[in-house]
């Protein structure tokens, strides 16, 4: 078993079983909750992405759903704030897993930073429009003229924050079929990594 840092009253903790990764969480008075998910990702503003068979929510510290299992993919919280994509709709919500709103198209997402994110519109596969909005969904700018995407690069806007590769006492490495996760005292656990996973 491999444990993270206690941050608000409890610590991430992997173990390894048939070949798999359980997540779990371990609290101050010991005990350990092991949780049902094929996937969970780390905490941000006391919320982690969760995936149950195909679908994403989110969990606080506790353990406990703080959105149903329904979006097809979701993005860590930022500034207490995250989107949720349903395929068809952008969705963002809050700490409390109340929608603050819904977008009628899958919007492309970067994390909030200073009161802000960008929201970028497919225009097909080589063209995109950049907008951003406050935390309330708000459109503080409208979208930007057209601008061609030549690289992955493109598709940063320039506002996004970059997560340090530790993050409450582990280090996770996410390949497309592997996840490799290391504690500080150097234990490492690996086992397939169920983010991709088309069912």
């Amino acid at each position: 078993m491999i444990q993270g840092e206690f941050v608000n009253g409890s610590a991430i903790v992997y173990a390894k079983q048939k070949g798999e990764l359980i997540p779990g969480l371990q609290f101050e008075d010991g005990t350990i909750q092991w949780l049902p998910y094929k996937w969970m990702g780390p905490f941000y503003c006391d919320r982690a992405l969760v995936r149950f068979q195909k679908y994403f929510g989110y969990i606080d510290r506790n353990g406990v759903l703080i959105t149903p299992l329904h979006y097809i993919i979701g993005e860590d919280f930022s500034e207490d704030r995250a989107f949720g994509y349903t395929g068809k709709d952008t969705i963002l919500i809050d700490t409390a897993g109340k929608v603050i709103r819904s977008f009628d198209e899958p919007f492309i997402t970067q994390n909030f930073l200073n009161g802000q994110a960008v929201i970028s519109r497919m225009i097909d596969q080589n063209t995109l429009q950049d907008a951003l909005i406050d935390p309330d969904g708000m459109f503080i700018t409208e979208f930007s003229p057209p601008r061609t995407i030549h690289s992955i690069e493109d598709l940063e806007f320039g506002i996004t924050t970059r997560k340090g590769d530790w993050h409450e006492g582990l280090l996770i490495y996410e390949g497309m079929d592997k996840r490799i996760i290391k504690d500080q005292s150097n234990r490492i656990i690996q086992g397939p990594n169920h983010f991709y996973d088309t069912e």
